[in-house]
Parts: C-alpha cells; sequence; structure tokens
C-alpha cells in the first residue's frame, strides 16, 4: 500500500507544481485576435481570459460576444492598447451569461475595471442586450478601480437595452484628456453602487447621457454633470427612472443642457438636493411634457459666479419629498438664475415647501409664470428679509442676506400661484446695507396681455410688501379707464411697497377687501392715446408736446403710448401711426419728416425745416424728426430718405419749379456744411 500512496503523493504535487508554474508563467495580456465568442479560446493570442491574465483587451475593429455564465477578466480595455498593426477600435456586446471583473492579484498592480477608449485615438463600444457585467472591487478607490470608463481619454460608447450591470465604486463618461463619452439607457439597470455618476468629467470631456424607455439607473452617491471647468454634457430623459442617493448637480462646473421630456428622476436622500448650475458655469434645465422629478431641495445658481435657468413648459417638480425635511426652492441661491414656467407644476411633497427668488448675497433670482401651476405648501420670497439658512427664532440680522435681488414676473393669466403660507416680498424689512449701499431688492411685475388680465397670487398667510416693487404693464388687450386688475390676495396685505414711477398717475394700486381677506387691485385711472390734450384732434400740439417729452428724457407716463415704461421714438412711431389711422384713413400712418402732417413728405416740408435749421426747438412741426432738441442734419437725413413719398405708400412727383428751388437750397446747405467743417 506505501508505494501507491507514495505515487499518489507525487501525482498530487506535480500537479500542484504545474498550477504553480502556470501561474507564474501566464501571459500579463491577452489580446483578441479574431471577432467571435468569448469563450472560444482560439480568438485570443494567449488564450480565453482568466483570472490567471491581468489584462484583457478588444481592437482591430473585432467583435467579441459574452452569452454564456461565468466568463471572468481582470481589467478590461475595449479600444485601447492595440497589438501591432491593429486598428484602435473594439467592441464587446454582451447578450446574455455574465461577465465578472475581479482582481487576480497577478502582475504589475492591475485592478478590476472596464475601459472603453483607452488612449486620445481609441474608440470603444459596448452594448448590453441581456446577461450581467460586475465590476468587483473596492468601493471609494482610485481610477479606474472597480470602475467603469466610457471615454478613458478616447471615445466610449456604451449602449444598455437590457440586462444588468452593476459597478462596485464608480462610473465615469468623459474622464481625462478629450475624452468623450456616450451612455444609452432604453432597457435593463445600470447600477452604481459605491460612488457617483459623472459625467464630462477632465476639463476638455464631453459627455452624452440618453436615459428612455424601461431603461433604470440608480447611483448610491451623486451624479455630476460637467465636472471641471471646460467641461461639456448633454443629457436626455424621454422615459425611464433614474434614482440618486445624494444629490443630482447639473453643471458642477462646466456646461450642461438637460433636456426632459418623460421618466422620472428621484433624489432619495444624502443631501436631497437638485442642482442647476453649481459653480461657474451655464447650465441649462428644459423640462416638458410627463417628466417628473421628486427630491429633497432645488438649488440653482449656487455659488457666486453660477447662472442656471429653468424653462418649464410641462411635467412636474415636487421638492419636499424626503420625510422629516422642510425643503425648498432657492432660485439665485448665491448666483444667477431664471426659472420660466409656461406650463406643468412646481409643487412640494410632504414636507413644508417654500420658494427662494435671491436667497443668499449678491444673489438674483427670476420666475416668469406665464402658464403652469405653483402649488407650495409653505412661502414665496421674493428679494425678502430672510434667506432660507435663517433660524426658526432670528436675532438681529441674523439669517439677512445682503444684496438678494428677487424679481416675479406674472405673464398672462394662463398660469396658477397657489401659496399655503405668506408672500414674503418685504427687503426692507432687512437691516444690513452695504458699504455702497447695496440692498435686498424685491420686484413683482405684473404683464397684461389681452382682455383676460393678470393671474392673480393667492397667499393663504399675509403678504408683507415692505419695500417691494410693483409693477404693472399693459402690453394687450382692450381696457377703458376703470378697469380693474386684481394681483394679490392674502389674509393681509401691507400697504408700504413701492409704486413703479411710470405706472403714477396712470394705474393707481389700492387694498380692498376680498379674497382670502383682503386684495391688491390695479386701477386703470386713464387709457393713454395719442390726443394728449384731450381736444379731440391728433395734431402738432400732440405730437410737439411728445417730442419735447422725449428730447427732455422726461419718461412722462401720459406719453407712454407703448407702455414700456419708456418715452422714447418707438412712441413716436406709435403715435405717427396712431394719428394717421385717425386723420388719413385705415392703415396709413405718417411719414418721417412730414412736418405740416399733411399726408405727403413734399418741398413744404422741408422748407419748414430750412425755416428752423440750427436751432434749439423740440418740436415736429418745426422739423425736429429725431425728437432730440435741435433742428439739424440729421433731420434734414430723415426728411432726404422719405422725399416725396405719401403715407399710402405712393410716389409724389414734384413740381419742377418748386424742386428747382429745393435744390438750390439743399446747394447752400450741403455748402454751409462743407464751411462749418
Amino acid at each position: 500500500m506505501r508505494p501507491r500512496i507514495a505515487s499518489a503523493v507525487v501525482v498530487l504535487s506535480a500537479i500542484g507544481l504545474s498550477m504553480v508554474l502556470s501561474t507564474e508563467v501566464a501571459a500579463q495580456v491577452t489580446n483578441a485576435v479574431n471577432s467571435g465568442n468569448w469563450s472560444d479560446s482560439l480568438i485570443w493570442d494567449a488564450g480565453e481570459p482568466s483570472v490567471f491574465i491581468p489584462e484583457t483587451r478588444i481592437n482591430g475593429g473585432l467583435t467579441v460576444t459574452i452569452d454564456q455564465v461565468g466568463e471572468v477578466a481582470d481589467q478590461l480595455d475595449i479600444g485601447g492598447n492595440p497589438l501591432s498593426g491593429q486598428t484602435r477600435t473594439g467592441t464587446l456586446q454582451v447578450t446574455g451569461g455574465d461577465l465578472s471583473l475581479d482582481d487576480t492579484g497577478i502582475g504589475p498592480g492591475f485592478s478590476p475595471s472596464l475601459r472603453l477608449g483607452v488612449g486620445a485615438f481609441d474608440t470603444g463600444h459596448l452594448t448590453i442586450s441581456g446577461g450581467t457585467i460586475n465590476v468587483n472591487g473596492p468601493a471609494n478607490s482610485g481610477f479606474a478601480e472597480a470602475d467603469i470608463l466610457v471615454g478613458d481619454n478616447g471615445t466610449g460608447t456604451m449602449t444598455m437595452t437590457g440586462g444588468t450591470v452593476n459597478v462596485n465604486d464608480e462610473m465615469f463618461v468623459g474622464l481625462f484628456g478629450t475624452g468623450t463619452g456616450t451612455l444609452n439607457v432604453s432597457g435593463g439597470q445600470l447600477n452604481v453602487l459605491g460612488r457617483n455618476l459623472l459625467l464630462a468629467f477632465g476639463s476638455a470631456t464631453d459627455a452624452t447621457f440618453n436615459l428612455s424607455g424601461t431603461g433604470e439607473v440608480n447611483v448610491a452617491g451623486f451624479v455630476f454633470s460637467s465636472f471641471s471647468g471646460g467641461a461639456s454634457s448633454v443629457l436626455t430623459q424621454t422615459g425611464g427612472t433614474m434614482n440618486i442617493g445624494s444629490a443630482f448637480v447639473l453643471g458642477r462646473e462646466g456646461n450642461s443642457t438637460f433636456t426632459h421630456s418623460a421618466g422620472t428622476l428621484n433624489v432619495v436622500g444624502g443631501n436631497g438636493d437638485f442642482v442647476v448650475g453649481d459653480n461657474f458655469a451655464n447650465n441649462v434645465y428644459n423640462v416638458s411634457g410627463t417628466a417628473s422629478v421628486n427630491t429633497g431641495n432645488v438649488l440653482l445658481g449656487v455659488f457666486g459666479e453660477a447662472s442656471a435657468v429653468v424653462n418649464q413648459t410641462g411635467g412636474t417638480i415636487a421638492a419636499g419629498t424626503i420625510l422629516g425635511r422642510p425643503s425648498f426652492y432657492s432660485i439665485g441661491r448665491d448666483g444667477v438664475a431664471q426659472w420660466n414656467l409656461s406650463g406643468g407644476s412646481v409643487t412640494g411633497g410632504t414636507e413644508l415647501t417654500s420658494i427662494f427668488l435671491g436667497d443668499f448675497d449678491s444673489s438674483t433670482g427670476t420666475m416668469k409664470v406665464s402658464g403652469g401651476a405653483i402649488d407650495i405648501s409653505g412661502n414665496l420670497s421674493v428679494g425678502g428679509a430672510l434667506a432660507s439658512n435663517a433660524p426658526p427664532s432670528p436675532i438681529g440680522t441674523e439669517g439677512q442676506a445682503l444684496d438678494a435681488n428677487g424679481i416675479l414676473i406674472v405673464s398672462g393669466s394662463a398660469g396658477t400661484i397657489a401659496l399655503g403660507g405668506d408672500l414674503l416680498a418685504n427687503p426692507d424689512d432687512n437691516m444690513r446695507v452695504g458699504s455702497g449701499g447695496e440692498h435686498n431688492d424685491g420686484t413683482l411685475i405684473f404683464e397684461i396681455l389681452n382682455n383676460s388680465g393678470v393671474s392673480i397670487i393667492d397667499a393663504a398667510g399675509l403678504a408683507d410688501m415692505t419695500g417691494a416693487e410693483i409693477d404693472v404693464d399693459i402690453l394687450g388687450g382692450t381696457f377703458s379707464a376703470g378697469a380693474t386688475f386684481d394681483l394679490i390676495t392674502a389674509q393681509t396685505i401691507s400697504s408700504d411697497f413701492v409704486q413703479v414711477a411710470e405706472d403714477m398717475g396712470s394705474i393707481d394700486l389700492s387694498i380692498v377687501s376680498g379674497g382670502n381677506g383682503q386684495i391688491l387691485r390695479a386701477t386703470l385711472v386713464s387709457v393713454v392715446n395719442g390726443d394728449f390734450n384731450d381736444d379731440g384732434f391728433y395734431n402738432c400740439l400732440d405730437v410737439d408736446a411728445l417730442v419735447a417729452d422725449i428730447a427732455a428724457g422726461s419718461n412722462t407716463a401720459s406719453f407712454d403710448l407703448t407702455g414700456d415704461g419708456n418715452v422714447n421714438g418707438d412712441d413716436l412711431n406709435a403715435w405717427l401711426s396712431e394719428a394717421g389711422e385717425v386723420n388719413l384713413g385705415p392703415g396709413r400712418a405718417y411719414r418721417p419728416g412730414d412736418a405740416n402732417l399733411s399726408g405727403t413728405v413734399d418741398g413744404s416740408d422741408f422748407n419748414i425745416w430750412n425755416a428752423s435749421k440750427f436751432t434749439n426747438v423740440a418740436a415736429w412741426c418745426q422739423g425736429d424728426f429725431t425728437a432730440n432738441g435741435v433742428v439739424d442734419g440729421s433731420d434734414f437725413g430723415t426728411w432726404n430718405a422719405n422725399k416725396f413719398t405719401s403715407s399710402d405708400g405712393s410716389q409724389v412727383v414734384p413740381e419742377p419749379a418748386a424742386w428747382s428751388a429745393i435744390v438750390c437750397l439743399i446747394g447752400a446747405f450741403l455748402a454751409r456744411l462743407r464751411v462749418i467743417r
């Protein structure tokens, strides 16, 4: 029996030695040399990838397919470090089975990772329609350790229509150098289990992320787009679901655009923030259709150099969805931001939710509501006295920002603004003033576009308007004196607001009983028209008064025919059209240079100009066609450009004798100009 035992020991020892020897001499790299199935050893130059080969490479324009269970590798490069003579492009397609990337502990320190487009001139493609990929290894590790890199330094594309991908640490789409990465998820499940999904990480990288269909992306930590300055990323979601553990940051330091028309994005814990424009970039979020966002807080324009724009035509944005945590929308947190709401809804979840327009120091936040709905349980602060981080019972200037500027524009009557708390447009309750006079500003602009009027701000609590500027612009519709527009309703409305100067005399603001207790009502005192002296005629008395006001820069509201708050050449053009309709007939306007308002620019108008030339006269009917307070060469230019034309667009033939006299006068005028020069 002993010889047999000895023989068995010898055999086992030989097997062990063989394993050790095979480990010691195993190749460090196996390269695909033909397209085919991963499990076919003949397509690899050093045999099928295994736990004993630290690095696997697919290049040469080849395509390798995985459809069987139990496939393994350590570091897998698709498009990178090709064999001599191979092109720098490779493709891996996973249709079933599974692939696990694990650290073998063999070779020059390779760690489990999957890299697409390793070098600047490399291109890698990964498609998953079924099966599973597991990138194992330690979380919180370095680059290319338990990571997927789509566009490492080159170009990478990863497309999922099914299957499952699990990443133990992080995933990068566009990592370093000129890395360009594209991630398409229309089906299956992508799980970033350790930390973050980073889109366009390096300063010159580009990333594209498309989520659609039934695709699901789950990220344990943050989603960052355009992480570094100079990076650029484009995100599109037309379906699917994204679940994020800590925060979603659109544009950390680079430029990002996110177009979201369907599907759901959930920020389920951690910071609980949905951020647009974190640091120094211009970032845009376009939301429409049935898109949905559920998050804790929404922050736009977070730090001093940041800027952000949200264009919402549909969809639902809901803050306050993390239980036990009051939440807010901070629009212009420490930078500049604008939210344009024309459809969809801005709302809160189960927790108290407020909105701050202009939040921290030197911030500007604007919200324009032309449609859709704002429905929150808390307050709406417009350049208000307190910032979003103010304590419940502040003492002195505690919680007061310096130079926080808020602007709320209510445009037309299609929107809804419902507040469960207060309207706080109270900048003058803030006691902080900068050395240069900086102070908070709160402005409410109500734009009346047509006969439907304007949407009302409905506050269940009070409306503190201490120091707020109120501007009512009638931009359309037909109204008579005495027409009223309800702007705000609340339990009580403070009367210490400021009416903008251009509304004085034409619009009256008053607080009346009604609605939730009180209503801030605008009443049209007078209707501005071109018969400024109300004598029933449109003539030189009217147009000369208008020209005098323009020349003086007085901006008198009664001359503001366009209703834009300024009295300028636009109002002069409006008067010429309005007066022409009255005096000359429908569709006819007085031409520039028609000094005597005859309907024709001819020699008689030249004679009027000639009689007043080089004098300080601010009167249309004496030749000041440019309304600059002087009859000079610029007015002659206006006459000359329109000479012998009529208000109906026809040409007028001058009498030969009259024309000869005009030519002589023009010649004398030009000669004088040469002498003056």
